[in-house]
């Protein structure tokens, strides 16, 4: 039996549509997983508890680079006063 017009569709979308997304993946992302300790990491699932995993972790990571940053340069005025 012939296929319809959505079913040849609903085909090329899968084949087309995925090859470019993985494409887009291989250049522009880098996949990173985390495995946590339900009991020795319990303060870090309290911090990100109802909030958005992906957005909370990153902006917790984003400000430690901060305050690392931050101490760099401050240890460098007190050295160069």
């Amino acid at each position: 039996m012939a296929k319809t017009k959505a079913e040849i569709q609903r085909d090329y979308s899968k084949r087309s549509g995925y090859a470019a997304q993985k494409k887009y993946d291989i250049t522009n992302r880098c996949k990173i997983t985390l495995n946590l300790n339900l009991k020795y990491d319990a303060d870090i699932f309290q911090a990100i508890e109802g909030k958005q995993k992906q957005t909370e972790l990153k902006r917790l990571i984003r400000l430690g680079l901060e305050k690392e940053k931050e101490s760099i340069l401050s240890a460098d005025e007190n050295q160069n006063p």
